[in-house]
């Protein structure tokens, strides 16, 4: 019976000439309601009583009057983000991330509480800073694909209507420009010191290139500040430790400069002026203050002040603002008695985010765990903060307790207060530069020791947890394995061994003694490994494999879902969402009613790289490496390919078609069911892809 209603079938799909056909629209959107903790400035600029940072989603207004108890003002979003500011009277001048291409944006700060864009002018490629100077902003840009380097001039003496004046080009990666006179001197990463006439805009002039080791023909200088006449530059000349350091030349000719001494420093990178006082700051996140009132005689006022990684500094009544994980403050009034005096607590990068009740818990680098309360997701509050040891990097909430793994090692928290959340124990692992991706199942955390391996704890009592267990690959740690996760199905234990592109499985059914017993090799740099009911899903590389794991040591691909996460997916309904790819920001959803036979629903972009989503209330909380994002989110009510809406695909589906368009019947409910083709129509079409998917093989019904 079943053959001959195929057949039938088939008859009527090759006779017909004329094909009837109803159009559907587009089924899955994303928006975001609200964005908070918005993670590290970039750049900063400061005007009157603000600080005005550049961050990955825009700009961020801080009132700064009281350094001691700085207060956000206002934040403006914008489409590029921002990496670069210069701030002349009521108009900020801001540089788009550094790898996008959209160039200069113009913000009117008159009113510091609502800064306005005003106008934008697109550029040639990655813009890397920008310098306003007498009605001209000098925009640097690093070279990309067959766009070469080059600083580009653009005429602002209208705000409202820049134009650009002329482009110059550089042979390599600009890293920093200043101008003195009709003079722009500009750092290459790669050449040196470059210097330009610029007193015709329109047709600037090379006047020559500088540097104080040419023949060792490794120059790195970044950064450069100028005071007068002279100029600083910073240089890294990796592997030239003996010309490192931090060079001042007086440029009162550019044609010929006169060099004056080398200050001695390793990795030298960002420098800023205060008076006779400069301040250096060392890629080993080192700060200097050096008295440079005799030029030839620098000498050192401090040495080795630690400040955390910094991508910036600016200097203002006595103050230093760095750009940083925790954007700090510090008084340098006094040069040899550097003092931290405020610092945002809730200002660095972001890991995850995870709910318990009302509460967000979100992990944060160097901020540690930061509390929010999201009883109303529209307009969340932070409530508090709890500090970590080092760095951190994952949370997990089971039974009450917070689980919290950093640089510093694993802290269980109490968190039934979350205005006072207090640590119950911790566990350190000494071999280990950080414990971050683990896992808890019957009261054993499994935790990745980054690089080594991992370890088994018993955290039965949260007061003193317990190392039971270590595994350890076999190799060099350095070349053949980096542990990045770890996850427990059964008695075994999935281990992403990025370095050797595979799965390690361990058995640990005796925790005290895990063994390795398979691996899978499927997936190339394995950087996640999930379950769902009783599938493993294999991520990493962009491409997530569904292993059916019923032989536990031996997994068997089934499925391979292209364009999914490297981070760990959200189940919601019959949806399952990963995050935004590291580098494209990228959503995607599949429809996993049956795991064994995924269907693309679709993808929606996020402005950041977003590695967790969790649902909260009808909305999803979206962490990223620089915001909290609340997001709305409608996903499709059906299933594929559904025609008849009996919560299945098969060959009834493709009569019920059949008899939509040729014969007058009912068509699917919802329409979007029924374009198993995804051609945007329901038509005889539809019907051919479900019969090919059913007993063919061929593609699966699809969202559109």
């Amino acid at each position: 019976m079943l053959r001959c209603r195929i057949c039938s079938l088939f008859l009527v799909i090759c006779f017909v000439f004329f094909i009837s056909s109803i159009s559907i629209a587009d089924n899955l959107t994303a928006s975001i309601e609200t964005s908070m903790l918005w993670g590290r400035a970039y750049d900063v600029a400061v005007s009157g009583d603000y600080a005005y940072y550049c961050k990955y989603y825009g700009l961020e207004v801080v009132n700064i009057s009281d350094p001691l108890n700085r207060s956000l003002t206002a934040r403006l979003f914008l489409d590029c983000g921002a990496s670069h500011i210069d701030i002349s009277g009521q108009y900020a001048y801001i540089s788009g991330r550094w790898y996008t291409d959209e160039g200069l944006r113009i913000v009117n700060i008159s009113n510091p509480e609502s800064p306005q864009l005003v106008a934008n002018i697109e550029t040639t490629n990655h813009d890397r800073g920008v310098l306003f100077d007498s009605d001209i902003v000098y925009v640097w840009q690093s070279g990309w694909q067959e766009n070469p380097a080059g600083i580009t001039l653009i005429d602002v003496s209208d705000p409202t209507s820049p134009s650009i004046i002329s482009t110059i080009n550089t042979l390599y990666h600009p890293a920093e420009l200043i101008k003195i006179g009709d003079f722009i001197f500009v750092t290459e990463l790669e050449s040196g010191l470059q210097i330009f006439n610029v007193s015709n805009p329109a047709a600037p002039t090379w006047v020559k290139d500088y540097s104080t080791a040419k023949e060792l023909g490794d120059i790195r200088y970044h950064h450069i500040e100028v005071s007068g006449d002279v100029i600083f530059i910073s240089d890294y000349s990796y592997p030239h430790w003996e010309m490192a350091g931090i060079h001042i030349v007086n440029m009162g000719n550019p044609y010929s400069p006169k060099y004056v001494t080398t200050i001695e420093m390793h990795q030298a990178c960002d420098l800023v002026l205060n008076g006779s006082t400069l301040f250096a700051r060392s890629s080993y996140n080192k700060l200097y203050a050096i008295d440079i009132s005799d030029l030839a005689n620098p000498v050192f006022l401090t040495e080795e002040f630690p400040i955390l990684f910094s991508s910036d500094m600016k200097v203002t009544n006595g103050h230093l603002l760095a750009c940083s994980g925790k954007n700090e403050i510090y008084d340098i009034s006094d040069p040899t008695n550097i003092t931290l005096i405020s610092e945002d607590v809730y200002g660095d990068n972001n890991h995850n985010v995870c709910v318990s009740g009302n509460y967000a818990f979100m992990a944060q680098d160097y901020s540690g765990m930061t509390i929010i309360d999201i009883t109303d997701p529209l307009s969340p509050q932070i409530v508090s903060n709890y500090p970590t040891f080092g760095r951190a990097h994952s949370i997990k909430i089971i039974d009450g307790l917070a689980y919290l793994t950093s640089a510093g090692g694993l802290d269980i928290i109490n968190i039934s207060d979350p205005l006072n959340p207090t640590m119950l124990g911790r566990y350190l692992d000494a071999d280990s530069t950080s414990l971050e991706q683990f896992t808890i199942i019957d009261n054993l955390a499994y935790l990745t020791a980054c690089p080594h391996g991992f370890d088994i704890v018993d955290v039965s009592d949260p007061t003193d947890p317990t190392l039971i267990g270590t595994y350890i690959p076999e190799g060099d740690r350095l070349w053949d394995y980096w542990i990045e996760d770890v996850n427990v199905f059964g008695n075994y234990a999935y281990m992403s061994n990025m370095h050797a592109h595979e799965v390690e499985i361990i058995n640990i059914s005796d925790p005290f003694e895990p063994i390795k017993v398979g691996s899978y090799t499927g997936i190339r740099s394995p950087v996640k490994t999930s379950f769902i009911d009783g599938y493993a899903l294999f991520s990493g590389g962009g491409v997530t494999d569904i292993a059916d794991i019923s032989d536990p040591i031996n997994p068997q691909a089934l499925h391979r879902l292209n364009g999914s996460s490297q981070h760990e997916p959200t189940v919601y309904n019959d949806f399952l969402i990963f995050p935004g790819e590291l580098n494209s920001g990228v959503a995607t959803v599949f429809n996993i009613q049956d795991i064994t036979k995924p269907y693309f629903v679709g993808e929606f972009a996020m402005p950041g790289r977003s590695k967790s989503i969790v649902p909260f209330n009808n909305y999803f909380l979206v962490a990223d490496s620089y915001a909290l994002l609340v997001v709305s989110l409608t996903l499709p009510t059906y299933l594929a390919g559904d025609a008849n809406n009996d919560r299945s695909v098969n060959v009834g589906d493709a009569v019920y078609l059949v008899n939509t368009v040729f014969k007058g019947g009912p068509p699917p409910q919802p329409l979007e069911a029924g374009d198993s083709n995804c051609d945007g129509e329901i038509n005889v079409g539809d019907a051919v892809n479900l019969i090919n998917y059913i007993f063919k093989g061929g593609d699966p019904p699809c969202y559109n």
